[in-house]
């Protein structure tokens, strides 16, 4: 890290294209069809996780302890969650924020 802060702006970007010192090294390496591409975005299967593998673990974490602390609405999410799990709605979004909130209150806040 301290020693891409010290490369200068101007060799980092070159117009409006990022990663050229990236490129320029990757060059001889990659076919320009991949060096040229623009950007992708890469999703995860959120929704999925917590109807499956993620299922038991987000549960525990959003029904059992401190759920009933009020700082967030324990009937609404149970609503989101029975809806989620029906497979009918998608509500991955805020009970994915739900589970990292609690998250961050059990490593943070719960000492």
């Amino acid at each position: 890290m301290a020693l891409a802060a010290r490369i200068p702006s101007r060799l980092k970007l070159k117009g409006l294209q990022g990663k050229y010192i990236f490129r320029k090294a990757a060059e001889s390496l990659l076919p320009r069809q991949v060096l040229d591409r623009p950007k992708r975005g890469f999703v995860i299967p959120i929704s999925e996780w917590l109807r499956t593998d993620l299922k038991p673990m987000a549960r525990e974490i959003l029904f059992n302890g401190g759920a009933d602390d009020g700082l967030i609405d324990g009937k609404y999410v149970d609503e989101l969650w029975r809806k989620h799990q029906s497979g009918l709605s998608d509500f991955s979004r805020p009970l994915w924020t739900a589970l990292i909130f609690r998250l961050w209150q059990r490593k943070f806040m719960h000492r």
